[in-house]
C-alpha cells in the first residue's frame, strides 16, 4: 500500500475498520480488557479504553483481524497518545505497534487495499 500522501504526517493509511482487541499494561500479567479499534493501520492503531494510559507505557494486545478469522495475533504496542473522551471514564488511546510480524503486515496490506479499492 503506498504511504498517505494526503495532508496529514502518517507513514500509513489509516483504515476506518473494527477489530476485536483485548488489552493490558505490559507491567500485568493478566488483566487484560476487551476493546475495539476505531481505525488501524500497518503501523498502528486508535483505540477505546476505560483506563488512562501514559505515552510510552507499552500495551500486550491481543487483536483478531478478519484476514486471519481462526487465529488471535499479540502484539507489543507503545502509547503515542491519549485523549480524555468523557472525564474521568473514556479515552481514545493511539498505539503504536512494535513487533507486528511481516507476513501479517503484507496480509494486513492487501486487507487494506482491498477496502480502499472497494471505497473507490
Amino acid at each position: 500500500m503506498k504511504d498517505h500522501m494526503g495532508s496529514e504526517k502518517r507513514k500509513y493509511f489509516r483504515l476506518d475498520s473494527r477489530f476485536v482487541v483485548s488489552y493490558r499494561a505490559e507491567r500485568s500479567e493478566d488483566n487484560y480488557d476487551i476493546t475495539q479499534t476505531k481505525n488501524v493501520s500497518q503501523g498502528g492503531a486508535l483505540i477505546t479504553t476505560g483506563r488512562y494510559f501514559r505515552d510510552g507505557e507499552r500495551l500486550v494486545l491481543i487483536i483478531r483481524f478478519p484476514f486471519l478469522p481462526h487465529e488471535k495475533i499479540e502484539v507489543l504496542a507503545e502509547v503515542v497518545g491519549s485523549k480524555e473522551i468523557r472525564k474521568d471514564a473514556i479515552y481514545d488511546i493511539r498505539i503504536k505497534f512494535l513487533n507486528l510480524d511481516k507476513d501479517i503486515l503484507k496480509r494486513f496490506e492487501e486487507f487494506a487495499g482491498e477496502r480502499t479499492d472497494e471505497e473507490a
